[in-house]
């Protein structure tokens, strides 16, 4: 009995010991993290840097050939080409350009840990010009960057000012962040944006120069909200949120027919109704068509699907 009781207590003994040396370790492997990144908040070097690329507009016919007689107005049916925005890991600003102003870029950020890159591709006459935007970190390690910033450490600031003067499609990625995106006023044809592992809010404040052919808004891993869709008035409309919940703002003055898809999964999502519109495929949302020879008005045609989660119609 008395070897089993010193055996305990040397067992014991040896835990104790092996789980202070593990304590130690820990200490000095946080001590020694802790340090690195305290050294990169000494050593940054935070640089404001500046892009602006001129998007070549269309140009107006002139009638009966007189270059020097040019109409008021014209319809412009194709994009001149593509904004490709490629932004990771901080939270962006995108918003409209103020009128005849250039696209611009502006970007604060420590440039030991991020990076800042443009490209410009002329394509060809069928396909147009790509214009491309691309912020990211550099550095290998998140958790360090991270740390770094919460330590007092520089965190990115990017605004991006897009031109209103062009009819263009827009692309944009948002990973590991998020993003303010403020699209009301400009002239784009065909928008696609996408979310993944953040969330992020859009807006359309005020109607587009003319109605979108498509928008499609994917939030993925992250939470989003989309306000003032009507303004963008497409003919096509794919919104999508999976592990994380959402409102959708169909709001504002449709000037189109529109099929639109709504696919939730892994959260709730609100879907606030227009009104002065025919709404199709929602049940007892439903609405009836405007009476015989009365003014035709939009048609909303839904396609919803939802799963894990629940979808919820706002009149």
């Amino acid at each position: 009995m008395a070897q089993t009781k010193s055996g305990c207590k040397t067992g014991f003994k040896f835990g104790c010991l092996g789980c202070l040396a593990l304590l130690f370790f820990l200490i000095v492997i946080t001590a020694i993290v802790f340090g690195i990144a305290w050294n990169q908040v000494r050593n940054e070097e935070v640089e404001t840097k500046k892009l602006v690329q001129v998007l070549a507009a269309p140009e107006p016919v002139g009638i009966e050939g007189d270059p020097l007689e040019v109409p008021t107005e014209f319809v412009v049916s194709e994009p001149a080409g593509r904004v490709v925005l490629d932004l990771r890991n901080t939270v962006f600003e995108i918003r409209p350009a103020r009128p005849g102003e250039p696209l611009k870029v502006e970007a604060k950020f420590d440039i030991n840990n991020y990076g800042l890159t443009e490209s410009f591709d002329e394509g060809s006459a069928e396909e147009g010009w790509t214009f491309e935007v691309s912020f990211r970190r550099t550095s290998d390690s998140y958790a360090l960057t991270a740390l770094k910033e919460l330590l007092g450490g520089t965190k990115p600031k990017v605004k991006i000012f897009l031109p209103s003067d062009v009819l263009y499609d827009l692309d944009v990625d948002i990973m590991q962040g998020g993003a303010e995106v403020e699209l009301g006023g400009l002239w784009l044809s065909n928008i696609d944006l996408r979310f993944l592992q953040g969330g992020g809010a859009v807006e359309f404040g005020e109607p587009l120069q003319q109605p979108a052919e498509s928008l499609a808004i994917q939030f993925s891993q992250g939470g989003g909200a989309i306000e003032g869709i009507g303004n963008a008035s497409p003919s096509a409309l794919d919104v999508s949120f999976s592990m994380g919940g959402g409102y959708i703002d169909l709001r504002g003055p449709w000037q189109q027919d529109a099929e639109i898809t709504i696919d939730q999964s892994m959260g709730g999502v609100s879907l606030q109704l227009p009104s002065n519109v025919v709404l199709r495929g929602i049940g007892r949302h439903d609405t009836e068509g405007p009476a015989e020879g009365g003014e035709k008005v939009p048609v909303l045609r839904f396609s919803t699907s939802s799963h894990y989660g629940e979808l919820e119609f706002i009149k």
